[in-house]
């Protein structure tokens, strides 16, 4: 069987990349499913026979900050929240966390006791 559909990628909001090519639609969909979990957009699933194209896009994952102090519930929960294609930042501690958001420029979420943040809300370690 020839692999009439092709599966590309649109970049720059317009121009397609050719990402490869699938037997039957089912398959097509499948692989568009699991390239966009690493790389979310809009792909273009283009059956070469008919010249019919459909336009998937996928949604960008959320990322979800948990803080907790039992590791055991932390795993389970940034499990859950994975299977839903979340990204997870798990956190054990208060100090942890401090690093976390200062590391990452997240330092306008200041909810922990101040004797734990910097001195300035734009220094960095």
């Amino acid at each position: 069987m020839s692999q009439q559909f092709h599966i590309s990628k649109v970049e720059n909001g317009s121009s397609l990349r050719l990402i490869e090519q699938a037997d039957d639609l089912e398959r097509a969909r499948e692989r568009v499913k699991k390239l966009s979990a690493f790389s979310p957009g809009e792909y273009i699933i283009a059956n070469q026979q008919t010249g019919e194209t459909i336009s998937i896009k996928s949604h960008v994952k959320q990322i979800v900050f948990q803080i907790g102090y039992d590791e055991k519930d932390l795993n389970a929960r940034a499990e859950l929240f994975r299977r839903c294609g979340h990204h997870v930042i798990s956190v054990v501690d208060n100090i942890a966390v401090m690093w976390v958001l200062v590391v990452n420029g997240l330092v306008y979420l200041a909810f922990m006791s101040s004797r734990w943040w910097p001195t300035s809300p734009t220094s960095r370690p």
